[in-house]
């Protein structure tokens, strides 16, 4: 009965003998009513669409009903491009006004991933490049130019009427963004200088307006689902796009950029002055030698987001060396997380299914992508700890370098906010999103400088979106505060979770990593492990936090040693006594803890100052009522190897099975250790101590 009415409705707006004033027309007001209804529920059908566009780009009603009528033009599953075209031909007419021309080429841009195809529409580039003149229709004209504009596009008359545009009218960055794809094709004619820093051309005035689209098309889509099977291959099938898609997908369907028929190249030098190679189509590919081959003829999806889908054109556009490419991917993501991670509400599929192909993507291309850190800072803002954890705590791992303090404001605090008021596994993610992040940042951004040279080296990767910053003045910088930070936060949560063993093995991991990136990374060594976490380890309860601690210093060790061998004669490095100092203090307290049986034994030697002495006092460890606790964490009663020792015992000769004979055996019960896969305990005492009995 809806549609009937629907159909009234539209039939309406057809029939010549239709009432067309405004006042007290009823029968229009309804019409209006109803089409506004059914396209904000359930949206229009395609040929719907394209009488009610023809009849608003006539004007054959007041402007302020064709605008409403523009307005309601929301599809239900896809827009025919032949509406499209005959809006376009309406514009040329100069019969709609100019703020209803502006307004339909604001919803063409809205709904330009639901066309069909986009073939015929291209066809009329040169025609909609002329509407650049309009100042109404300017910013939104250069938009749609930007999202057609191929090699064969760029002419050397356009870019000359594009800068005399802005000469008239003054830098605008939707004539820049135009310009900017332009230079990106063919660097050598445009002379535009570019901010480095990444601006956004183009405005989204229409959130509101999408956000519906968006819904309808989610509830269209939801209803009609059928079974597809996708098959993974190189060639791409030459049939048009479903006019009903399985499902509600935000990254485009692959879908070649040449045109259908052949392309013509113009060969009048004057006309072009532009050298242009006729591309390949998609369809074309079939085998990796075919890939090979026309790597320089073939053209990328006219979606650029398609390429998400198909990893093996992610191969072409890590060999391509055209920015154009990268820019386009850029703009649709932010775009598109603008719209659907930052503004939606709550979870949804589609959106964890696009973050998914975009994890994957930035792990295949081993870096992140810039358009992406700018999102992810902005969503950190209102994140509720829970939505897309993991997609954006891997995403955050491959964030590029800054300083730290905009590290702390705009990553490290908001983390910090969900590590403090979260459970312990969400902890441990983000915990682990971190050492992620530290590890890429030594890995790739900090670049062992070369001690006979007086310029900074350059980084260890090229960067696929942008050129590579040089970051390493930064680098370090950046690197050790984030260790600092990092350690801050194990301490707080270990205090918090009371030593969790998953807790405590992702702090350990921390540990490790901090003492070994000189001799994985060449990172210099300036500071070390709190105290805190050394001790809280070396008496936990966890034999693996016992034995991995042992290893941490006996890494650090090496580290220093390293350090200083590269140093040779070039002097010690800056903070590297206090580094010595430390570092010994927690080897002699380790050493008479598990060894000499020794633990808190401040009056024996009060002149030796050890990092323990400055922790506690024996007027504290007095209060415990500990008896014996000199040696209640020795290797041989210490409560986290106490089951080791009785197996380790029970394995002796009766004679020698009680503690008390245990001590001259205690080299053994090393090795009985390192069978049991705790070989920390045992290199830290082959390491450190020469008598091991």
């Amino acid at each position: 009965m809806g549609d009937l009415y629907v159909e009234d409705a539209v039939e309406y707006f057809t029939n010549p003998h239709s009432r067309t004033a405004t006042r007290g027309n009823v029968p229009l007001s309804n019409a209006l009513a109803a089409i506004n209804k059914e396209a904000s529920a359930n949206g229009l059908s395609p040929d719907s669409i394209t009488i009610l566009l023809d009849v608003a780009a006539s004007s054959r009603f007041s402007d302020t009903v064709s605008q409403k009528l523009v307005k309601c033009l929301i599809p239900r599953h896809t827009v025919s491009e032949d509406a499209v075209v005959r809006a376009i031909s309406w514009l040329c007419t100069n019969i709609p006004s100019s703020n209803l021309q502006a307004l339909i080429v604001r919803w063409i841009l809205l709904v330009y991933d639901l066309i069909d195809s986009k073939d015929r529409l291209h066809a009329l580039y040169g025609l909609i490049f002329h509407f650049i003149e309009d100042d109404t229709m300017c910013p939104y004209i250069c938009h749609l130019l930007h999202l057609l504009t191929r090699r064969e596009d760029v002419r050397l008359f356009r870019i000359r009427r594009l800068l005399n545009l802005q000469s008239r009218v003054g830098v605008q960055t939707y004539i820049s963004g135009l310009l900017s794809i332009y230079r990106l094709y063919y660097p050598n004619i445009v002379s535009l200088v570019m901010s480095g820093r990444r601006k956004i051309f183009f405005k989204n005035t229409d959130t509101a307006w999408a956000q519906v689209i968006r819904k309808v098309q989610a509830r269209a889509n939801a209803v009609q689902r059928p079974i597809t099977v996708q098959v993974p291959s190189l060639a791409v099938r030459g049939t048009k796009p479903r006019h009903k898609r399985a499902k509600l997908q935000l990254v485009p369907s692959l879908q070649s950029a040449v045109d259908q028929t052949d392309v013509t190249v113009p060969t009048d030098s004057i006309q072009t002055s532009i050298s242009i190679t006729a591309g390949m189509k998609l369809e074309q590919i079939h085998t990796f030698e075919d890939l090979l081959t026309n790597v320089d003829r073939l053209e990328l999806p006219m979606q650029v987001a398609a390429l998400l889908r198909h990893p093996h054109l992610q191969h072409l556009l890590l060999c391509s060396s055209d920015r154009l490419l990268t820019t386009r991917l850029s703009y649709w993501l932010h775009h598109t997380l603008q719209e659907e991670l930052i503004l939606g509400n709550g979870e949804n599929d589609a959106v964890r299914e696009l973050l998914d192909m975009v994890v994957t993507f930035t792990d295949f291309i081993q870096e992140g992508v810039p358009v992406l850190d700018d999102i992810i800072i902005r969503y950190l803002m209102v994140w509720n700890g829970r939505d897309y954890r993991s997609h954006v705590l891997q995403l955050i791992t491959r964030m590029g370098m800054m300083p730290f303090s905009d590290l702390r404001e705009c990553i490290l605090e908001p983390l910090r906010q969900i590590y403090c008021s979260s459970s312990v596994y969400v902890k441990c993610q983000v915990l682990y999103c971190l050492l992620q992040l530290l590890t890429n940042y030594s890995a790739l951004e900090w670049v062992t400088p070369d001690p006979n040279s007086n310029t900074l080296p350059l980084p260890n990767t090229t960067s696929v979106f942008s050129p590579k910053a040089d970051t390493q003045a930064l680098a370090l910088t950046t690197i050790q505060e984030l260790i600092a930070y990092i350690d801050k936060l194990c301490v707080l949560g270990l205090t918090q979770e009371r030593d969790h063993a998953f807790l405590m093995h992702y702090t350990l991991s921390y540990m490790e990593l901090a003492s070994t990136l000189g001799q994985r990374f060449g990172v210099p060594l300036q500071q070390v492990v709190s105290a805190f976490l050394i001790y809280r380890c070396v008496f936990a309860l966890h034999a693996m936090a016992v034995s991995r601690v042992c290893g941490v210093i006996c890494d650090y060790c090496e580290q220093y040693r390293m350090m200083a061998k590269k140093a040779g004669d070039a002097g010690k490095q800056e903070g590297w006594d206090f580094i010595v100092n430390t570092l010994n203090g927690y080897t002699l307290d380790i050493c008479d803890t598990l060894w000499r049986s020794k633990a808190f034994s401040f009056h024996l030697n009060p002149k030796r100052s050890t990092m323990i002495y400055h922790l506690t006092s024996a007027d504290a460890v007095a209060r415990t009522r500990v008896a014996n606790f000199h040696t209640a964490f020795s290797l041989l009663q210490h409560p986290a190897l106490m089951g080791f020792t009785q197996s380790f015992l029970k394995q002796q000769p009766d004679e020698d099975r009680s503690l008390g004979h245990a001590h001259k055996h205690r080299g053994k019960l090393l090795t009985h250790l390192q069978e049991r896969h705790l070989q920390g305990v045992d290199r830290f005492i082959h390491t450190f101590i020469r008598s091991k009995d």
